[in-house]
């Protein structure tokens, strides 16, 4: 995850290790780009163990939500591996400040977050990611799975809840953290997707559940869920456009210094649903999508594609902000090889960032002027030419009129 205010970066990663008082997790390692040593943040869970963490970020130098803000569901453990259902999803509140000059801190985090008394699970904080962009609560999204529809959605779920995290970073006399959430219906209704397929095999790759599984991004006021959902025999990836909506200061939450820094959110509605391969059945099978925007609205979605015929692969379609329907091409692949696959457990999902200086030069015409026209990269997994995984990291761009 990148900050351009910064020029900094961010990884997460979850390691587990066994003490004599039970498991420790590490979160995250925080290298800069100029110099490959950071900080770590150690958290300690007795017999809990992390799970799928999540990363967004906020814009660098805010004093109330200029922060990292990293997501898990927990579960029991044992040495051997979990031992029982869902018991948290919390998201720490990680301030970029001292994290970006090496230096000690305290954060605050959330959990127990809840729908009408149900736990929900795989919190996704948005990636606020360019220059302009300066959101007033940092905004998250989860669908419903774990606990939900009989358990991850294998009866049809309908819904995503839309968070606001306000006031969020440690200040002395701050009246601590503002979280609200709201439930939003779903045009349609999504459902366990099957595994999906590849030549030889039917329903051998594996497509987790119905959790929004990549990084959500944040662009000019709208956030860009996706998940994966049965499609009649396999996967699809349906997604959103999503518009929150914030108040002034929660009926004076916040008061003196911190006056109008506690904003909840109290609506957010669909702007634009839409599913890839719906309704394919083992024709067409997607899985693992995440949506790239550009400041003007265009966006990238990547995603893994496999089916009777062809190896799983990383694709990649691309969308005009002024294209009144979404998917204007069936989409390419970027990395694909015809061989089997064998080890069922797959990526988990895909990857993107926005790359604002495009420094290499995308779409910039032979011996012309250096592009300025922002990037898409993404990355995925793919089925190398011995059988196993591997990874892929690709980009593209809009750069004259006649692209669409």
């Amino acid at each position: 995850m990148t900050s351009w205010q910064t020029g900094s970066w961010s990884s997460l990663y979850s390691r587990i290790f066994q003490t004599a008082g039970g498991f420790w997790d590490w979160l995250p390692a925080r290298p800069t780009i100029r110099q490959l040593h950071g900080t770590s943040i150690r958290s300690k869970w007795v017999q809990r163990c992390p799970d799928y963490p999540t990363l967004g970020q906020n814009f660098a130098n805010d004093p109330f939500v200029g922060g990292i803000y990293v997501g898990f569901n927990i579960f029991p453990c044992f040495p051997g591996g979990f031992s029982g259902g869902l018991t948290d999803d919390q998201v720490f509140f990680l301030p970029k400040g001292p994290i970006y000059a090496g230096q000690g801190f305290g954060f605050n985090f959330g959990f127990n977050f809840t729908v009408g008394g149900t736990r929900v699970d795989t919190i996704q904080p948005v990636n606020v990611s360019e220059w302009g962009q300066k959101p007033r609560a940092e905004f998250a999204v989860n669908s419903f799975n774990i606990n939900f529809g009989g358990g991850q959605c294998r009866s049809p779920c309908n819904g995503l809840v839309v968070w606001a995290f306000a006031n969020t970073l440690q200040q002395v006399g701050s009246p601590g953290p503002k979280i609200t959430g709201v439930v939003i219906p779903t045009l349609s209704n999504y459902v366990f997707p099957a595994q999906a397929d590849q030549p030889g095999a039917d329903n051998s790759i594996e497509t987790i559940d119905t959790r929004i599984s990549g990084t959500v991004q944040y662009m000019g006021g709208f956030l860009y869920p996706t998940l994966a959902s049965g499609n009649g025999g396999t996967s699809s990836v349906l997604g959103w456009q999503l518009q929150p909506s914030l108040d002034d200061n929660d009926a004076g939450t916040c008061t003196g210094a911190f006056t109008n820094a506690c904003p909840a959110v109290t609506a957010a509605k669909i702007v634009r649903e839409f599913c890839y391969d719906c309704g394919a059945g083992h024709f067409a099978d997607a899985y693992f999508g995440t949506i790239q925007p550009d400041p003007e609205g265009n966006w990238t979605m990547v995603f893994n594609f496999s089916n009777r015929s062809i190896s799983p692969g990383t694709a990649y379609t691309s969308n005009r902000v002024i294209w009144p329907t979404p998917f204007h091409d069936g989409g390419f692949f970027l990395c694909q090889n015809n061989r089997f696959y064998n080890q069922f457990r797959w990526g988990d999902y895909t990857a993107t960032a926005i790359d604002l200086l495009n420094p290499a030069q995308l779409g910039a015409p032979a011996g012309g002027t250096p592009s300025r026209f922002p990037a898409f990269w993404f990355s995925g997994m793919f089925v190398k030419g011995n059988g196993h995984w591997s990874t892929c990291i690709g980009a593209n761009t809009f750069s004259l009129a006649n692209e669409l």
